[in-house]
């Protein structure tokens, strides 16, 4: 997260947090998923000091494998690259 970024980072975590809908990303996107146990809370607040921006999946807790999955497919389809 220390890595110099231009573009929009965002970090998904569970609680109350805005959707991906909500966001306008800009054509760089950086995700960070967590592990199954969730990011600690010192975890997350160091990455919205550095710009990350908190959103969520949707009601349901995913494997970190999954949700990876998950997150650049709903990207996808929000920005328009599926078909």
């Amino acid at each position: 997260i220390a890595q110099p970024f231009t573009g929009t980072s965002v970090v998904f975590e569970i609680g109350d947090t805005q959707s991906l809908r909500t966001l306008s990303p800009s054509p760089k996107l950086r995700v960070a998923v967590g592990p199954e146990s969730g990011w600690h809370e010192s975890e997350t607040q160091d990455m919205k000091s550095k710009g990350f921006i908190p959103c969520k999946l949707g009601p349901r807790i995913l494997r970190a494998e999954t949700a990876s999955l998950c997150a650049i497919s709903l990207i996808q389809g929000f920005l328009g690259d599926l078909a």
